[in-house]
């Protein structure tokens, strides 16, 4: 019976820390689950405040993986978007519209510009350029 209590604890415990540690992108299996749920599908613009993408990333192409999130922090709240889909933000262009649906928080709608971190750092910006930037596009 002991063990039985134990266990239970321990998975307990498991299920409501893993979402607190957990930071950074999220398995595949797991993206298929929410992806087919379409919970909180949001649009966000990834840019960068001059220049072009290519301007930080040696003229090329960046490629953003799938299951990058993104951050909003309001009232004290933390709200965590994840893309679902891998992201080419090519090195002409200065902004581009992604999706990605609601993995931490609830789901109400936060005002534009409140989304304003991402968890994507495999680039490179010099102290001339621009860093990549991220926002929420819709309310």
């Amino acid at each position: 019976m002991k063990a039985k209590a134990v266990t239970g604890v321990i998975l307990a415990l498991t299920l409501v820390l893993a979402p607190a540690v957990f930071v950074g992108a999220i398995s595949n299996s797991d993206l298929s689950r929410l992806s087919t749920q379409k919970i909180g599908q949001n649009q966000f613009k990834f840019y960068v405040a001059k220049g072009k993408f290519g301007d930080i990333w040696k003229n090329k192409d960046i490629i953003v993986p799938e299951g990058t999130v993104l951050e909003a922090v309001r009232d004290g709240l933390i709200y965590r978007y994840t893309t679902i889909d891998e992201i080419v933000l090519p090195a002409r262009s200065s902004e581009k519209l992604v999706s990605a649906i609601l993995t931490q928080g609830e789901n109400v709608a936060l005002p534009r510009g409140a989304v304003n971190k991402h968890y994507f750092t495999r680039y490179f910006h010099g102290p001339k350029s621009s860093p990549l930037l991220i926002t929420n596009i819709n309310q």
